[in-house]
């Protein structure tokens, strides 16, 4: 879940709940299928803003400790906001703002670094603003996945306090990062790099699909019943599933495999049997910045220098495979909510 979405439901609940007074924060009490710290985040956040009231609770914290338990109500600038007297919802605004906020938040996710935003804080005035968000440079560090939802609600305050503000911050961009770079990794990054592959050559006007998985495996009849399965997993989160035999838009079977990998959100990648194929694909995967699911039937057929990441075992019979399906679709879930 995004977000916007979140903030949304959140608001919403509060303004459901006004006539209980405070209300304890947690997704159990709002009926969210989404992490505690998540609702307590956005709680914590729309408090900054001065739509809800808060009282904190003692010894409890959330997200790293940053965020303490509590107890909040929605106020009468949320009151207003819900009923449309005012509006905090972007989707409520005017659809070209919106836009240019929208394009805005996509270039700044793919492009900025901390110093940016210090140059933005400095040109626009609202150094305070961005230094003051809890998560905005933080998760631009540490590449999590809320960073993209925290971009949007900075860009969202600066438009909703100072209208002129977003024009410099459009120019900003367009004067430090001119040209038409194409964003394709799954998560943001504090750096950025450059390259121009020769072995093959990168698509033109290909878009990245957010709903295509690339599955890199053997060919072989054996994993027939482990293919079924990861396509069961993706048919059951809303994914598409691709496989390079799938397709054939190319001579070289490796552009192919390049192409798919390159358009994908997602790449599945199963290293059992240590194939060297898959292996190879794994590593153009992580160079592209994608979101890279090891599976494996041995732990010990993942390679050396991945075994620090995460990788889902499975057994192939029915049951291992059905196991496998179950684990595979919440990673896939875990992942859209991203």
């Amino acid at each position: 879940m995004k977000d916007t979405e979140l903030q949304e439901i959140v608001l919403q609940k509060f303004y459901e709940k006004r006539k209980d007074g405070f209300v304890k924060v947690s997704a159990a009490n709002f009926g969210l299928s989404c992490e505690d710290q998540d609702v307590l985040r956005i709680s914590e956040l729309l408090s900054q803003r001065g739509i809800i009231e808060w009282k904190s609770l003692p010894n409890r914290t959330g997200l790293g400790g940053d965020i303490a338990a509590g107890m909040g109500k929605i106020n009468e600038r949320g009151i207003r906001a819900i009923e449309g007297k005012t509006s905090t919802n972007l989707t409520k605004a005017n659809s070209d703002r919106t836009k240019r906020i929208l394009a805005l938040r996509d270039r700044v996710v793919a492009e900025f670094n901390s110093g940016d935003w210090a140059e933005v804080g400095l040109l626009t005035g609202h150094s305070s603003l961005i230094n003051g968000h809890s998560r905005l440079l933080r998760s631009l560090l540490f590449g999590d996945h809320d960073y993209s939802g925290n971009v949007l609600m900075i860009i969202v305050e600066i438009s909703e306090q100072d209208e002129p503000a977003l024009a410099v911050f459009e120019q900003f961009v367009a004067e430090k990062y001119p040209g038409d770079e194409q964003y394709i990794s799954a998560k943001p990054s504090a750096r950025t790099i450059t390259f121009a592959p020769h072995v093959f050559h990168v698509p033109e006007g290909t878009e990245i699909e957010r709903d295509l998985v690339a599955v890199m495996m053997p060919f072989s009849k054996a994993f027939e019943i482990v293919q079924a399965g990861i396509k069961k997993a993706c048919n059951s989160t809303n994914f598409r599933c691709l496989r390079v035999d799938d397709i054939w838009e190319n001579s070289a079977i490796i552009q192919d495999i390049f192409s798919l990998i390159f358009r994908s959100y997602v790449v599945i990648v199963d290293f059992t049997g240590k194939n060297s194929n898959v292996m190879y694909e794994t590593g153009i995967a992580h160079t592209l910045g994608k979101h890279v699911v090891p599976i494996c039937q041995s732990l010990g057929d993942v390679p050396f220098d991945m075994q620090h990441h995460r990788a889902l075992q499975y057994l192939p019979n029915i049951e291992g495979i059905e196991a496998m399906v179950s684990s595979l679709a919440k990673k896939l879930n875990h992942i859209k909510a991203s």
